[in-house]
């Protein structure tokens, strides 16, 4: 099937420093999409790489920058179901990347992560909010940060 793009897709794209993802999620719009379990691809390490060259902290960077913009594309084109999928995979790399600031000593900044990753969950469905899973990420996040303030003073 021949699938063209919109100009807000390649404007969107344009931008994204995991155009990949964006491309997957995009072309899952047309058809059933599966998950195939091997390895197809390798992707090349080197010293001079856009990815390979950003430490943790500035991937998970690039990262929520990225889901951002895809998120506003699915807005954009009112496609519920692969908005909560993004919302999905944005609300844990913005927890993932709460865990990062933690380790560094930036708390406060690590507990407006844990705010953004209830944001999103709540935002796709207010009940998930309240889910065991949930409420243990939530309270073992909590229980970090509350050791870390404590070794901290």
């Amino acid at each position: 099937k021949n699938i063209g793009f919109d100009e807000e897709f390649i404007k969107c794209a344009i931008d994204l420093s995991n155009g990949d993802t964006f491309l997957f999620l995009y072309l899952g719009q047309f058809g059933k999409e599966k998950l195939l379990d091997f390895n197809g691809a390798n992707y090349r390490i080197s010293d001079n790489g856009t990815w390979s060259l950003k430490n943790n902290t500035e991937k998970h960077e690039m990262a929520i920058a990225s889901f951002t913009k895809i998120l506003e594309y699915f807005k954009y084109k009112r496609n519920k179901v692969l908005q909560k999928k993004v919302q999905n995979y944005l609300a844990h790399v913005e927890l993932n990347y709460g865990l990062i600031l933690m380790k560094k000593g930036n708390i406060w900044l690590s507990l407006l992560q844990l705010l953004k990753f209830n944001q999103y969950i709540t935002y796709m469905h207010f009940k998930e909010f309240f889910t065991l899973i949930n409420i243990k990420i939530n309270v073992n996040y909590l229980f970090q940060l509350t050791r870390s303030l404590i070794k901290k003073s």
